[in-house]
């Protein structure tokens, strides 16, 4: 599995992974439809999937126009996240940008079980408080992460949001701490630097 980061400065700092082999093409979390990732992805030629860790408007602005391009490619999101989809209050577009964000493709909901896609196991891991629906990726075979706020390497997601709640963010930061994941599993953020869950354990205030 190859695994590209297409980062952005626009308002802060955000990440969109593209994850891909000879048989599929899966992205994660589309904030920004960058020149360079619209050329890597018409170079590729298909996109399969896009999954969604939570819907936040810095994660999923720009799902619309990826799907333009790539129609066949599906939306998966958790199902506590649906609400959001049209809210642009709840998925704090205010905060990124002097503009709305009302998602209208279409959205498969998911819920903390194994995904399927072609060939590849992924598990999905519920660790509501950022967000209701916010979910980790595991690709099982690959023993690889794919976090999203609720780690950020020496810090967790802001709490400056209305799907802010106190008692499940501990309760997800301990589901986090007691994984069953091999120490050194590569672990992706969206707004930091990959590194090995061990060290992520080690550095992270909060854990």
């Amino acid at each position: 599995m190859d695994v590209r980061s297409f980062t952005t400065e626009e308002v802060f700092a955000s990440t969109t992974y593209v994850l891909s082999s000879n048989q599929w093409v899966i992205l994660i979390d589309p904030w920004y439809y960058s020149l360079e990732l619209n050329n890597y992805l018409h170079h590729i030629g298909t996109l399969d999937a896009i999954l969604i860790t939570h819907w936040h408007g810095d994660h999923i602005r720009d799902i619309d126009a990826i799907k333009k391009d790539f129609p066949l490619s599906k939306v998966y999101v958790h199902k506590e996240d649906l609400e959001m989809l049209k809210d642009p209050y709840l998925n704090c577009a205010r905060l990124v940008g002097n503009y709305d964000i009302i998602v209208e493709s279409d959205v498969t909901s998911i819920e903390e079980w194994n995904l399927k896609i072609w060939w590849y196991d992924i598990q999905v891991i519920h660790t509501p408080w950022h967000t209701y629906g916010g979910v980790m990726y595991y690709f099982i075979n690959e023993n690889v992460l794919f976090l999203w706020d609720t780690i950020l390497w020496n810090s967790i997601g802001t709490m400056k949001i209305p799907t802010w709640n106190e008692w499940l963010m501990y309760k997800s930061l301990e589901k986090f701490k007691n994984l069953d994941l091999w120490l050194d599993t590569l672990t992706y953020s969206w707004h930091w630097d990959v590194m090995k869950y061990w060290d992520l354990l080690k550095m992270n205030n909060f854990l």
